[in-house]
């Protein structure tokens, strides 16, 4: 979690000019859960994960808003390989920091923003190698809400998508006879992100939908028993679906 230690002090900086011009802070926290499935060439895991993270957001005069967040999401994983059943332990930490527009139609509140996000997972399977997982994406969304003055019930749509810029998998072997561990340089590929639900006073319920796909990594070498070996990432596929509820404060 080093970079997350780099991450939360940038973070206070990014705010601490701008809150003293005045305008109007808002924080929330929430918690989320969905089913979880990464496919690699091997094989996939996949189950439920469950997570808890909160936000910032600070809105200018001007209608300009400032914004980030923090989340972390555990969860015990199905191991499906082609001739292997076994668990695999996850976890991750995920963050953002983004700044928009908020434009006003009617009724309604479009949002588009754009940022810089940050995740690291760790994947434990019962096999030959742990995995670390290093993201770094640039992010461009748009957030809508209906905001009815006859209904304290507004949905709410968001629209996100992902690009990286940095993507690597470690493997650390824990097979014996190996005698180094390997940093891949993943391919990148477009990710998204979509998600729609409502907001009632302080509430907010919404269901999403998370794709991240990373193309085959570049070739490393590894030492079994003193003997080279090949080896490469074919590629992952990540999705996860599931709900998401928050308090705002």
């Amino acid at each position: 979690m080093r970079k997350l230690k780099i991450i939360l002090p940038t973070v206070s900086l990014f705010f601490v000019p701008v809150v003293a011009k005045g305008g109007e802070l808002e924080s929330s926290t929430y918690f989320k859960t969905g089913y979880f499935v990464s496919k690699e060439a091997e094989g996939k895991d996949e189950g439920l994960l469950y997570g808890i993270g909160g936000n910032i957001l600070y809105k200018t005069d001007r209608k300009i808003f400032f914004g980030a967040y923090l989340e972390s999401m555990v969860g015990n994983l199905k191991h499906k390989f082609t001739n292997e059943g076994s668990n695999s332990f996850y976890i991750n930490g995920d963050a953002s920091v983004f700044a928009g527009y908020q434009v006003k139609v009617n009724e309604s509140e479009i949002s588009p923003f754009v940022g810089i996000g940050w995740k690291e997972w760790v994947l434990k399977p019962d096999r030959a190698a742990n995995q670390l997982w290093n993201l770094w994406t640039f992010q461009v969304g748009l957030n809508y809400e209906m905001e009815r003055e006859s209904s304290e019930i507004h949905p709410i749509l968001e629209l996100k998508l992902k690009y990286p810029f940095v993507a690597k998998e470690k493997k650390y072997y824990t097979d014996e006879g190996y005698d180094n561990n390997v940093t891949f340089d993943m391919g990148k590929n477009l990710g998204y992100e979509v998600a729609g639900g409502f907001s009632y006073k302080h509430f907010e319920f919404k269901v999403f939908y998370d794709y991240q796909k990373l193309n085959s990594s570049d070739t490393k070498i590894v030492y079994k028993n003193g003997n080279p070996e090949e080896v490469k990432n074919l590629g992952l596929k990540e999705s996860l679906a599931g709900i998401n509820i928050s308090y705002s404060f």
